[in-house]
C-alpha cells in the first residue's frame, strides 16, 4: 500500500513538472516587445531652403533613436551632394546599418533610397517596380526580432502624382508580400494622400494605416499642407502589430519633407 502511494505521488510530481515545462516553453515563445521605426524623405541631403543639410538630418534621426528607418531620395557618390555615400553616412552617424538601393545611375554615382537598421537582417530584396520617367524599387527586409518571430519591413517611394502607375506599383508589391506569409510594415513617401487609390488598394488587402493626429501634414517642410508620407501594417496569423504612437516631427527646415516616427508593439501568442 505504501509503495502504491509513493508511485501515485511520483506520477503526480511528474505531471506537474511536465505541465510547468510546457507552460514555461509557452511563455518563452510568447512575444510582447516594442520598437521604433521612422520614415524620412531627406531630399538627397538638402534643406527646404536648398542648402546642404545632411548632418542636421542625421542628427534628427539619431535624436529619435529608431530601430529601423526608411529613407527616400538618397544619393550615392553623386557630384551634386559631394560624392558622399549617403546611406553609409547616415548609418555611421546613427550607429545603424545602412543599405542603399539604386533607382538609376546619376551625376557620377547613383540615386535611390536606403534603409537603416539595428535588427538582425535575414534578407534584403530590391524589388523593381513599374515606372514611368524615374525607375523605382521597394526595399524589403526580412528581420529576426526573436527566435520565433520574423517580419517584413518595406521602404517605398511611389511614382510622383501618377495614380495609375502607383496602383501598378502597389499591385506588384502586394503580390510579392503575399508570398512571404509574414506580418508586414510599409513606410515611405507614397506621393499620395489618405483615400487615394493606392492607399485604398493596400487597405482593401488587409493593411491598416497608422492614423496621425491633427498635425499630420508632411510636405512641404516649411509650410506643410499635404499628408503623403505614411506607415501601414498588416498582421499575420497570431502575430499582432499594435501602433503605440505616431508623430510627425516638427522640423520645417531640415528637408522638404517632415519625418515620421512611430512606436510599434508586436504581440505573438
Amino acid at each position: 500500500m505504501k509503495s502504491d502511494k509513493i508511485k501515485i505521488f511520483l506520477i503526480l510530481i511528474s505531471l506537474l513538472l511536465n505541465n510547468f515545462c510546457s507552460y514555461n516553453n509557452l511563455i518563452k515563445r510568447r512575444t510582447n516587445i516594442e520598437f521604433t521605426i521612422m520614415t524620412y524623405n531627406v531630399n538627397f541631403g538638402v534643406s527646404c531652403e536648398g542648402e546642404e543639410n545632411i548632418e542636421n538630418q542625421a542628427n534628427i534621426i539619431k535624436n529619435q533613436n529608431p530601430d529601423w528607418v526608411a529613407l527616400q531620395e538618397i544619393d550615392n557618390n553623386c557630384v551634386r551632394s559631394g560624392n558622399i555615400n549617403q546611406a553609409q553616412y547616415f548609418g555611421n552617424y546613427t550607429n545603424l546599418n545602412g543599405i542603399f538601393g539604386e533607382f538609376v545611375e546619376f551625376d557620377g554615382g547613383s540615386y535611390g533610397m536606403a534603409v537603416l537598421s539595428r535588427f538582425d537582417i535575414l534578407s534584403t530584396k530590391f524589388l523593381t517596380l513599374p515606372s514611368t520617367i524615374e525607375p523605382k524599387i521597394a526595399i524589403i527586409q526580412i528581420i529576426q526580432i526573436k527566435k520565433y518571430l520574423k517580419m517584413a519591413l518595406v521602404n517605398i517611394h511611389l511614382d510622383f502624382a501618377n495614380s495609375k502607375i502607383q496602383i501598378m506599383q502597389i499591385e506588384k508589391l502586394i503580390n510579392y508580400l503575399n508570398k512571404l506569409n509574414l506580418p508586414v510594415i510599409i513606410a515611405g513617401d507614397f506621393n499620395a494622400e489618405p483615400l487615394s487609390p493606392s492607399l485604398e488598394l493596400l487597405e482593401s488587402t488587409g493593411f491598416q494605416s497608422i492614423n496621425k493626429d491633427h498635425k499630420r501634414y508632411t510636405f512641404n517642410g516649411k509650410n506643410p499642407t499635404l499628408e503623403i508620407d505614411h506607415i501601414l501594417y498588416k498582421n499575420y496569423e497570431d502575430i499582432l502589430i499594435q501602433p503605440v504612437m505616431i508623430q510627425v516631427i516638427n522640423d520645417p527646415i531640415a528637408s522638404d519633407h517632415r519625418p515620421i516616427i512611430a512606436k510599434i508593439r508586436i504581440t505573438q501568442n
